[in-house]
């Protein structure tokens, strides 16, 4: 597989654009950096899909949290274990593992930000603000968000997410399920998104 380089980072295929086509999920890899001077060797990776739906719904599709396993491929459960405010609170996952490893547990701080045009749901590994649980290994390094951003009559959906899975995890065996791996979870997702309506939801 041809690696292209882009602005210092490391991707499959081509620079994400906003031309994507509707129904089309547009994924790549990329680089990421853990300080100024090194990679780590797992990858980021970069995706979205336009819907002809409102930013309004993804973002409520998005916080159904009861909802994710059905869609995120290898996810468990998703607890919010904590609420700071609104628009920040701290969630537990628990991750099936691919490999004849552990099962995961990943721990995150989620921050929302809403601007006029856009929606950005932030998570940030906050893996000491929740006691080890037995016969699990905790992640200590992901980060990961969600853009959601009004186009005219349609929606950007936008996936960024690195995650160090910790353990004896082989990094090319970790990156080459990223794409399939991230391209399954996002169609089930896009199905969803244009199956449900606002009139789902009672908030």
């Amino acid at each position: 597989m041809m690696w292209i380089a882009l602005s210092g980072c490391s991707s499959f295929n081509q620079q994400p654009s906003d031309n994507t086509t509707h129904g089309e999920i547009y994924t790549a890899l990329y680089s990421y950096p853990v300080n100024d001077q090194e990679y780590s060797p797992f990858k980021q990776v970069r995706a979205h899909f336009i819907v002809k739906k409102p930013p309004t719904l993804v973002f409520r599709v998005l916080s159904d949290l009861q909802l994710t396993p059905s869609w995120f491929s290898y996810l468990r459960t998703l607890d919010t274990l904590e609420i700071y405010s609104p628009r920040s609170f701290l969630t537990r996952a628990t991750l099936e593992s691919p490999w004849p490893f552990l099962p995961r547990d990943l721990i995150s701080c989620v921050t929302t930000h809403f601007a006029e045009q856009q929606i950005t749901i932030k998570l940030k590994d906050c893996y000491d603000k929740y006691p080890l649980q037995e016969r699990s290994l905790r992640i200590t390094a992901s980060d990961s968000q969600w853009i959601i951003t009004k186009l005219g009559e349609d929606t950007r959906i936008e996936y960024q997410a690195w995650t160090d899975p910790g353990g004896n995890v082989p990094a090319f065996v970790y990156n080459s399920l990223l794409i399939d791996t991230t391209q399954e979870t996002l169609n089930k997702l896009k199905q969803i998104i244009n199956a449900r309506s606002l009139s789902d939801y009672s908030y």
